[in-house]
């Protein structure tokens, strides 16, 4: 049994900190897109609402639960290199005309790679100085 520490404490309130931290990110640029919220329950998993009102995840629309795992994987993942097929899939073109940029600030410097078959998000991300590549 780990013996509890001062710095042990701090260590979880930091950590804690950073996980609200980046939840509070992702619901600052979500509001572009809906008027959903995403929260921790008292078990530490995500609880969405939409409208002020909770709502399961799986009676979301197709998009709506797109962008919201997208933002999710990119903040929370520590991989430093994130590949993401077909972006544009289930996202209005409301959605993709915001997306690469929403992403790229998302990321926090992690090195994005998309495949994409959509004008929006290639023109995007040539806006943004991605590498492109045509097959």
């Amino acid at each position: 049994k780990k013996k509890k520490t001062v710095e042990t404490y701090y260590n979880l309130e930091s950590f804690l900190f950073d996980l609200v931290k980046k939840l509070n990110n992702i619901n600052i640029t979500l509001e572009k897109y809906t008027n959903i919220k995403l929260s921790f329950d008292n078990d530490a998993n995500i609880k969405v609402s939409k409208n002020n009102t909770n709502i399961e995840f799986e009676k979301l629309s197709s998009g709506e639960k797109r962008i919201i795992l997208l933002f999710l994987y990119v903040v929370f993942s520590k991989e430093k290199i994130i590949l993401i097929d077909e972006p544009e899939i289930s996202l209005s073109l409301n959605y993709q005309n915001k997306f690469v940029n929403d992403i790229i600030k998302l990321s926090n410097g992690k090195k994005i790679m998309m495949a994409t078959h959509a004008p929006y998000i290639y023109d995007d991300c040539k806006a943004n100085g991605f590498e492109l590549i045509n097959v």
